[in-house]
């Protein structure tokens, strides 16, 4: 899985350089996404991926269930709550 977790870090990382730090883990049911990101990715980036430019790491994880009949605007409503996204709130 080492090799794995690298290969999504530096797609994260390079994703940051094009002002877009998001990578989608998808796969078959049981192919190990889950215990690639909770095991291996996240706790890697929290604890080497911050520099000048990133202060911190947010993350969301959600399966397809969880979303609905219309992924698309859950996950948009999930990246949408407090805290989750403070960069895109517009103050009125």
């Amino acid at each position: 899985r080492e090799e794995e977790v690298l290969d999504v870090r530096e797609a994260l990382r390079e994703q940051a350089r094009n002002g877009r730090a998001f990578v989608l883990l998808s796969g078959a049911s049981g192919s190990g996404k889950s215990s690639l990101a909770r095991a291996g990715v996240l706790p890697a980036i929290v604890e080497n991926e911050l520099d000048d430019q990133v202060a911190c790491w947010r993350s969301l994880i959600v399966t397809p269930s969880e979303l609905g009949d219309d992924p698309a605007a859950s996950l948009a409503g999930r990246l949408a709550t407090d805290g989750m996204l403070p960069e895109l709130c517009v103050d009125g």
